[in-house]
């Protein structure tokens, strides 16, 4: 009997220690919640303000060049063959710039824009997030959105209303 109560106390030691230790999880999709800050709305606006600016400045760009290419047409006959080249190479060199706008500084400025508001409106989640955690005793909170590069929590407290809340978010 002794033996049996020992045993007993044994196991009820080790699941109180199991308990213990154990950690709250919790998830939260921070996509759904950054789509509802107002920073999000004003950032979407901002970079398609940005993006038709860019847009406009490469409407301009081609006109200039579809401009110069028909002047030069018109004038080909009258030049000598090494003006004739000089201007070809000026419509060729216009045409690269064109492509490099359009095909590698739009993108990379729209990115960097992009990342920019991200990055503040993700400290902001962050630091509510951090305030979440020790408020309810949380030691792991997950991004669960599936597009997300993060690992999904199937099983754990799903914390989205409370960082929408802490945010000041419906």
């Amino acid at each position: 009997m002794k033996k049996l109560f020992t045993t007993l106390f044994v196991a009820g030691l080790m699941f109180a220690g199991i308990e213990a230790n154990a950690q709250k999880i919790g998830h939260v999709d921070v996509t759904q919640v950054m789509e509802l800050m107002p920073e999000y709305k004003a950032a979407q606006t901002e970079i398609k303000n940005l993006q038709a600016q860019y847009q406009k400045e490469l409407e301009e760009m081609k006109a200039e060049l579809n401009s110069k290419a028909m002047e030069l047409e018109g004038k080909a006959a009258t030049m000598t063959k090494l003006r004739l080249q000089e201007e070809q190479t000026t419509l060729q060199e216009m045409y690269g710039k064109i492509q490099e706008f359009e095909q590698v500084k739009i993108p990379q400025e729209l990115n960097a824009k992009q990342s920019q508001v991200i990055e503040a409106m993700y400290a902001k989640v962050q630091k509510a997030l951090d305030e979440i955690a020790t408020e309810k005793g949380y030691k792991y909170i997950f991004n669960s959105n599936p597009q997300a590069a993060m690992l999904l929590v199937a099983k754990g407290d799903d914390l989205t209303n409370d960082l929408k809340a802490k945010l000041g978010l419906k």
